[in-house]
Formats: C-alpha cells, sequence, structure tokens
C-alpha cells in the first residue's frame, strides 16, 4: 500500500494571476459594484481563454464548462448567480496553478514549509 504525507495546497487567484499574465495589478472581479464585478469576470474569462494557447501549460476548458466564460451570460447574470461564476472562475483558476506546481513549473514561495506558505508560478504562463 501506497503512503504519503498529508498535504494541503491552497491558492490565492489574485497573486497567480498577476505573474501569469504580467498583470500591472489585481483584476476587480470579486470586489465592486455589480458592473465592475461583471467586467472583471469577462476579463478573468478571456485570459482563462489566452491559456489554451499557452506554451508551458496548454489548459482547454471542454464545452461543458465554457458557459462560464461567456461574456453575453456573465452581462445578465445577477446575485447569486454572479457569485457562483465567479467561484467557478476561481476554481478554474486554482486548477491551473494547481497543476503548474504538480509539474514543478517555476515559481516563487512567500512563508515556509513550518508555518504555511504561498507559491506563486513565475514567468508568463501564455
Amino acid at each position: 500500500m501506497f503512503c504519503h504525507p498529508t498535504w494541503q495546497f491552497e491558492c490565492y487567484p489574485h497573486p497567480s494571476l498577476i505573474e501569469c499574465f504580467g498583470l500591472p495589478e489585481r483584476l476587480l472581479y470579486k470586489k465592486g459594484d455589480v458592473v465592475a464585478k461583471k467586467s472583471g469576470q469577462i476579463q478573468l474569462a478571456n485570459l482563462l481563454r489566452q491559456l489554451e494557447h499557452s506554451p508551458r501549460l496548454p489548459f482547454v476548458i471542454g464545452p461543458e464548462w465554457a458557459e462560464l466564460l461567456d461574456a453575453e451570460r456573465i452581462q445578465g447574470l445577477r446575485g447569486k448567480a454572479l457569485k457562483s461564476n465567479e467561484d467557478a472562475l476561481d476554481a478554474l483558476v486554482c486548477l491551473y496553478i494547481a497543476a503548474l506546481y504538480a509539474l514543478g513549473s517555476s515559481g516563487r514561495l512567500y512563508g515556509d514549509t513550518e508555518q504555511g506558505y504561498i507559491w506563486v508560478p513565475t514567468g508568463l504562463c501564455c
């Protein structure tokens, strides 16, 4: 029986997105008024689509998830549906970042193994 140590991976989307896409600041898809959140989600969706052509790790989002990235659909979301889409986009970001980590991609650690740390990929992802 194979036994491995227990560990947990927590992803912080904002610093990872800034590093992966060379953004000057974080995307405003979580804070602000509804218009700002929708605009931020559309920006994030466009960035996630770019990852399909990433030389580092192509990220193909299947048709069953494509609606999460649809700008017209995002524009029509309100309330819990908008928050649900935000959470789903975050999950896609976290999945991608975890995959980069698992593949041994270059990154930067903030913190230490005793108290915990954040790993952020370095270099552009697309």
